[in-house]
């Protein structure tokens, strides 16, 4: 929840798409490696720690060493559905689901249908309310 904290302070963008158990088989898959970071660290910090972590290669110098992507595992991910009237609800429900670990398709946007349809054909569960 510290992390959590952090990126909402600093307005860090989170992805929900992973878990300890994607991340990890990733690695072994040699798609990703592992940074760690204190969230006792201030923005300057973290952005310089960040920066310096990373080296850009060549899309074909990473496939000789072993790096694919098409083998990405990603985490299930739940449709969710609502009325208007039960969005401070929702909002709540889906902050614990993503600390959960769980990904979240919200049916947002002006095209209900259309939303609803993409969104039912990328999750593996469905909630209605």
């Amino acid at each position: 929840e510290d992390i959590i904290e952090f990126c909402k302070k600093y307005e860090i963008d989170v992805s929900y798409d992973k878990g300890s158990k994607e991340f990890l088989e990733d690695m072994r898959n040699r798609m990703w490696n592992e940074i760690s970071f204190s969230s006792r660290m201030n923005r300057q910090m973290f952005e310089v720690f960040f920066v310096s972590s990373f080296q850009y290669a060549e899309i074909s110098e990473l496939h000789e060493k072993g790096y694919h992507w098409e083998t990405e595992s990603k985490r299930k991910k739940v449709f969710i559905s609502y009325a208007w009237k039960d969005k401070e609800i929702i909002d709540n429900m889906i902050d614990k689901l993503q600390t959960s670990g769980i990904r979240v398709f919200m049916d947002y946007g002006d095209h209900i249908l259309e939303s609803i349809l993409s969104g039912l054909s990328e999750c593996e569960l469905a909630l209605f309310f």
